[in-house]
């Protein structure tokens, strides 16, 4: 009885958790989605900003900094160029996200069938054994309740 149990319990939460419709499945569509929607936000805004700017060179209006960027120099301005000394990003800074955000889900799944399998082959082997003990007649079918 125990074994089936264990395989019903094992199935079930396989299902409710690991399947394709499961929970970490949905918590990952989730974050995926926020991701996007972050993502649009920002392009959305960049959109608009990229439109105000081309309404003002349109109208022949142009900002001072983009003169600066494109390398112009006003009249009476002083130049200062500094170059070596470049340093290489820091590399020690290290994520403190969760080990398991980075794991795929299918590893997961796997995992937990692999723990399923040793979980209800340890309960038949433990009732084999009990039943081999006690000197219960299986006949030789060891399926049989």
């Amino acid at each position: 009885m125990a074994l089936y149990a264990a395989m019903i319990i094992s199935t079930a939460v396989y299902f409710i958790v690991f399947s394709d419709g499961g929970i970490l499945e949905r918590m990952t569509i989730e974050r995926a989605k926020k991701k996007i929607a972050e993502n649009n936000r920002s392009l959305e805004m960049e959109n608009e900003r990229l439109r105000n700017l081309l309404e003002r060179y349109r109208g022949g209006t142009y900002p001072p900094e983009d003169t600066l960027h494109s390398g112009y120099i006003r009249p009476g301005d002083r130049v200062l160029s500094i170059t070596g000394g470049e340093r290489a990003p820091d590399e020690s800074v290290t994520s403190s996200a969760s080990p398991l955000r980075g794991m795929s889900i299918t590893y997961l799944r796997i995992a937990w069938i692999a723990i399923s399998i040793a979980a209800v082959v340890s309960i038949f082997i433990y009732g084999w054994i009990s039943r081999k003990k006690h000197g219960d007649s299986m006949d030789g079918n060891p399926w049989q309740a």
